[in-house]
């Protein structure tokens, strides 16, 4: 009987693993092809790729130069990003009219780096991805607008308020969304004699929770630093700088405390060393002046 199945079983050529394989390549990247598109300048193209936010499309042209066809071929990268953006440091962090003026500012920002905004409100009780000018200038005036963090989304969305998104909701609505980028300045964190008090922002725990990269200034920089990284440490928050081996403490570059992910060098080493002695007497610093 054994023998009788080894006969039975059928062997696949090496051309049908190998077209198998591509196939799934292709299923788990999101690599998809399209065909040609010509244009009426002799431009073409043809999408090449599309690999989550990033479309690359190939394109050239065919001039004429001195009776000769000339080959001209290119690469578009076509960015599909979107960046999330909170409303409570416009709605409670800043005078009205340069709030607006502000917020306008930084979407067009985003528009000209090829990603397109998305700042986060509650509306008439209901959550708001991306704002209209009308909806944008509502959030600036700050009439009836309230401060909703994760404690208080259920009972915007149940009484049907209006309130602008911390760090921490902001976060949880581009969760929801889909988003994967959030950009606003500073974070919330464990507050000076947070041992005693427990005053921790939310902004942590959800920093933990949600798949979302922060993009930030460092964390406010009345709060206490040395504990707000160690909090971060345990709860599995990477944190990583980017031109700099400081922490930076909103508004300032640097807090005194070096960053975690840094090169393997003799002067990262003893930069580490320092900043693991502060953030053992986190309770010395002092006020800012």
């Amino acid at each position: 009987m054994d023998e009788q199945k080894k006969k039975k079983r059928v062997r696949l050529p090496l051309r049908a693993y190998l077209l198998y394989l591509l196939l799934v390549t292709f299923a788990l990247t999101g690599v998809t092809f399209s065909r040609y598109v010509v244009s009426s300048d002799w431009g073409d193209g043809a999408r090449v790729a599309s690999i989550r936010y990033l479309t690359v499309t190939e394109t050239g042209d065919v001039p004429a130069e001195g009776g000769k066809w000339l080959l001209a071929p290119g690469v578009d990268v076509t960015k599909n990003a979107v960046v999330a953006l909170e409303s409570t440091i416009i709605s409670h962090g800043m005078p009205y009219p340069e709030n607006l003026s502000f917020a306008a500012e930084v979407e067009k920002e985003i528009r000209a780096c090829g990603a397109h905004p998305a700042t986060m409100a509650l509306i008439g009780g209901k959550i708001k991805v991306g704002l209209s000018p009308e909806e944008l200038e509502l959030m600036c005036r700050g009439e009836n607008v309230g401060k909703v963090s994760r404690r208080d989304f259920a009972t915007y969305l149940a009484t049907g308020k209006t309130g602008a998104t911390t760090v921490a909701s902001t976060m949880m609505c581009a969760a929801l969304a889909g988003i994967h980028v959030f950009a606003t300045g500073g974070i919330g964190g464990v507050h000076r004699h947070g041992e005693v008090t427990m005053d921790v922002s939310a902004d942590l725990q959800e920093l933990a929770r949600t798949p979302v990269a922060v993009i930030c200034a460092g964390a406010k920089q009345i709060l206490d630093i040395g504990r707000t990284l160690e909090y971060l440490e345990t709860m599995g928050v990477p944190v990583i700088g980017n031109g700099t081996s400081d922490f930076p403490a909103f508004f300032c570059k640097k807090s005194g405390f070096g960053r975690p992910e840094r090169g393997g060098d003799r002067s990262h080493h003893q930069d580490q060393a320092g900043a693991g002695n502060a953030r053992r007497r986190p309770h010395r610093q002092s006020h800012p002046g």
